[in-house]
């Protein structure tokens, strides 16, 4: 995905490789460890986007994604100032 490399190299620029690494962590555990297994936490997003995606917040982000026989596609994953509407 090429948008989380550009927030991870962003990241580092602004707040250095360990906050960087912590956060790209945080974010890849909430989506194979939370997400993967357990899709339906999510909120449908069906009515105001898509139908079938569903979205998750993360910190500062949201994970935009939709569920598929062998777990998640994840969409995209945007800050909370983004409007997805424009993203997706």
């Amino acid at each position: 995905m090429k948008g989380l490399i550009l927030k991870s190299l962003y990241m580092i620029r602004q707040w250095g490789v360990d906050v960087a690494e912590a956060y790209a962590t945080s974010l890849r555990v909430t989506m194979t460890e939370i997400l993967d297994r357990h899709p339906s936490p999510g909120r449908d997003r069906s009515e105001d986007l898509y139908f079938g995606v569903l979205s998750f917040p993360v910190e500062s982000h949201i994970i935009y994604y939709r569920e598929v026989p062998t777990g998640i596609e994840v969409l995209a994953v945007l800050h909370q100032t983004q409007d997805p509407n424009n993203q997706l």
